[in-house]
């Protein structure tokens, strides 16, 4: 194009040159001449930019679509479900050609039928090793082919079109013409190259497979969740394995732990769906992978009787997957692990370490913790003081993502007696529920059993499961950590003291500071108890031992 330009640049040039030097009495035709000649050398210079912008373009789309069709050995050629019927029982001419234009550019394989196409689906490592070609032209009056156009998909939905108008006649050896023209729309033979090969977005968790097995074995477990496979059926190869567990918003994350046969393109640990409980039980909706990673939103997941997850798609019943339980097959087996123990917790930082009693998790060998049955983590424990009767958990779980600021300062200077205070806890969880619970009382004595000076003595009534929880005064502020009650006088419970709390904090390997109470008073001071209340709840676990 740009030859042409030149050459009829340079000719325009030179015919304008010799205009000057013609016969005087032929100057009106001169003129008339030369304004032609000058219109046609602006119009030129005019559409100069354009057609090598346009050349540019062109070049560049090759370059890019010839940068990306290395990184691809395999083809399927995309039909409307009509004309892919009528390829199935009768096949086509001119697509047999189009497979033989594709193989000659460098395609190891082509997919023509429909089975053709499910085979290399479910034998290839990774859908990006598949280009989808679609084919267009126009059969104008039954005389002539033009409009020709060839679309090449790639796997991330990117098009690269090639087209052509020209006019091919409907004669004997039109197939032959097309082809050709085909190849003037593009032909560069390909030399794959795994590198260049496209790769499906990850959608990734925190999970790994050795945090999935340490989470199953905590036996804190909702029914759905564990470890499931999919049963392989004729039509879909297939072997999903996935883990089900909590989700922070309630629901359920279905983690990708391997089987797909594109297995190039799944990483373990990634999203296979997303699970919301519905008001029916065992009944959920979801949105749910497919084989390319796109979702399926219109899924529903039934965990049946035998522990099966049902997986159906579009509300058909015909078109589902069957996940059997294969972990933990205590739950298989609907057998309930009951903790050995359980208390109370406070947060003291946003990092998840929990403050409790050293005798609540003293014989455990798993923790869990909580502020709800719908949100529980694992936790370890990270330091012991024994003889204050002071443990210090962390939270250790990917699913653990911080807490907010504390609200509440630790205070510590003694208070008086006869001073109100409140505490927060989860007393008799196994029949009261997992709701936190508020008691309230006054400070009886600065001195506990036996005259202990460490501990106070108050009227805050108690029951199992309360040891570890937070004692407040009616600032807001921590003075204490519920630690027993008196086996004889009901209304007398001890407390450990705030300040014999920085022992056990020596201890932890990482340094914690506690925002000590000042004049100012803590950010709790002056709301209602109520308000006092709802600012505490998500800083007050619950404990469970097994």
């Amino acid at each position: 194009m740009q030859t042409i330009f030149f050459i009829t640049l340079l000719a325009a040039s030179f015919l304008l040159q010799h205009l000057f030097v013609l016969d005087i009495y032929n100057y009106e035709n001169i003129v008339v001449m030369k304004g032609k000649v000058l219109t046609i050398l602006c119009l030129l210079l005019a559409i100069f930019p354009i057609i090598s912008e346009a050349s540019e373009t062109n070049s560049e789309k090759k370059a890019k679509f010839a940068s990306y069709i290395s990184g691809v050995r395999y083809a399927i050629i995309d039909l409307s479900p009509q004309e892919q019927a009528n390829v199935d029982a009768n096949g086509s001419v001119l697509l047999y050609r189009l497979v033989d234009y594709l193989e000659e550019m460098g395609i190891e394989k082509v997919a023509l039928t429909t089975w053709e196409k499910q085979y290399l689906k479910g034998s290839v490592e990774s859908l990006c090793d598949i280009v989808h070609v679609s084919l267009y032209m126009e059969l104008v009056e039954r005389s002539f082919y033009t409009n020709h156009q060839l679309t090449f998909t790639s796997c991330l939905g990117d098009n690269y079109q090639f087209s052509s108008k020209n006019q091919i006649p409907n004669d004997q050896v039109a197939l032959n013409a097309i082809f050709m023209n085909w190849k003037q729309m593009y032909e560069v033979p390909m030399n794959y190259r795994p590198a260049q090969r496209l790769q499906l977005p990850v959608s990734a968790t925190k999970w790994s497979g050795a945090d999935l097995r340490s989470y199953f074995d905590s036996g804190n477990l909702d029914q759905v969740e564990g470890m499931y496979e999919k049963i392989v059926s004729a039509t879909n190869k297939n072997q999903y394995s996935v883990a089900i567990v909590k989700s922070n918003n309630g629901g359920y994350v279905a983690v990708y732990l391997g089987g797909a046969t594109n297995f190039k393109d799944w990483q373990v640990g990634e999203v296979m769906g997303e699970l919301i409980p519905t008001a029916t039980a065992n009944l959920f909706k979801a949105s749910w992978r497919k084989q390319n990673k796109a979702f399926s939103d219109q899924v529903y997941i039934e965990l049946n009787a035998q522990n099966m997850l049902m997986v159906t798609f579009n509300g058909d019943q015909y078109n589902h997957h069957q996940y059997m339980k294969l972990y933990p097959q205590e739950l298989a087996h609907n057998k309930e692990i009951q903790p050995i123990s359980t208390g109370t917790g406070l947060a003291i930082s946003s990092q998840g370490y929990i403050l409790t009693n050293n005798h609540v998790v003293e014989d455990g060998q798993r923790f869990v913790v909580g502020i709800n049955t719908q949100r529980t983590y694992n936790a370890v424990v990270i330091a012991r003081d024994r003889k204050n009767d002071l443990a210090v958990l962390k939270i250790s779980d990917p699913m653990f993502s911080g807490l907010p600021t504390i609200p509440y300062c630790f205070k510590q200077e003694t208070a008086s007696a006869g001073q109100s205070v409140f505490t927060l806890g989860y007393p008799l969880a196994g029949t009261m529920g997992w709701e936190v619970k508020y008691t309230d009382g006054a400070i009886s004595a600065l001195s506990g059993f036996e005259g202990d000076v460490s501990t106070y003595q108050t009227s805050v009534p108690v029951s199992p499961g309360s040891s570890g929880g937070p004692l407040f005064d009616k600032e807001g502020n921590l003075i204490g950590i519920i630690k027993a009650k008196h086996s004889q006088a009901p209304n007398a419970t001890y407390v450990i003291k705030t300040r014999n709390i920085n022992n056990v904090l020596d201890v932890v390997p990482e340094k914690l500071t506690l925002q000590p109470s000042s004049k100012k008073g803590s950010f709790l001071g002056g709301m209602k108890v109520e308000d006092q209340i709802e600012s505490l709840k998500p800083f007050v676990f619950f404990v469970k031992v097994y």
